[in-house]
């Protein structure tokens, strides 16, 4: 099966963040055609850049947690192109958190990180599944992260939302599956993005690389390239997973 994305029309969440941008970059190259949203106004030039581009995109600013907002931003995207492919989870807070012991974070900031990183993944999703469920066709990506798997001492908030993503993702790919729509997961390790390198020291980074197979960090490309194999034809028979992408520090 066929790794091209070409008519498919994929919406993206957090698009106008560091990964959202990059995500949005290889997509439309792939000529998907695009719903972008995310909290803050500049979703509306990465949109516009696609379409400076060639491409095709439609772009809202609006609160993932909002259901109103994201219903409204999915029924825009569905009005443009008629059909809806895709779904790509990338909204998510991480950065800017501080590492805590899991006793002193503040209850503000834990209601905070769950509801935008489980209750927005949640509502995107569920606005767009009556769409593929029409359509009898679907891929829904969404972001965990490896921290899952080992445990990252001061983010407990950050890693618990995430380990809700890979359960959601099991119990979404069961419910959704009849229809014909696919639900995966990406569990990244730690990426040279700016928000994780600000965050950590350049020792860190090394022992990080020192325990993995490969001896590297992965990319934010090779994310981006796991999520388009997810969202193509290409990964037909593959729903439920996670797939870990860290340069082989963690093994299942």
């Amino acid at each position: 099966m066929s790794e091209n994305l070409e008519g498919k029309v994929i919406l993206v969440s957090g698009a106008a963040g560091e990964m959202g941008r990059r995500c949005v970059k290889l997509l439309a190259a792939e000529k998907a055609k695009l719903g972008l949203v995310d909290l803050t106004e500049d979703v509306k030039m990465v949109a516009e850049d696609v379409l400076k581009e060639g491409g095709d995109a439609v772009s809202r600013s609006a609160d993932i947690c909002n259901e109103q907002e994201i219903r409204a931003f999915v029924n825009d995207v569905f009005e443009k192109f008629g059909r809806i492919d895709g779904v790509l989870n990338i909204a998510a807070i991480y950065r800017g958190l501080v590492n805590r012991d899991f006793g002193e974070i503040p209850a503000k900031e834990w209601g905070k990180v769950l509801d935008v990183n489980i209750t927005g993944t949640w509502i995107l999703t569920k606005e767009a599944a009556p769409f593929m469920k029409k359509q009898k066709a679907g891929s829904i990506v969404n972001i965990s992260s490896a921290t899952v798997f080992f445990g990252a001492p001061g983010m407990l908030h950050y890693v618990a939302s995430k380990a809700a993503v890979l359960g959601m993702t099991k119990a979404m790919a069961q419910e959704l599956g009849p229809y014909g729509i696919r639900v995966n997961c990406i569990a990244p390790g730690l990426l040279p993005t700016e928000s994780s390198l600000e965050r950590i020291s350049d020792e860190y980074v090394g022992k990080i690389k020192a325990t993995a197979a490969l001896r590297k960090l992965a990319s934010p490309d090779d994310i981006i390239e796991t999520a388009k194999f997810f969202l193509s034809d290409a990964s037909n028979s593959i729903t439920g997973q996670t797939l870990i992408v860290d340069g082989g520090r963690v093994f299942l």
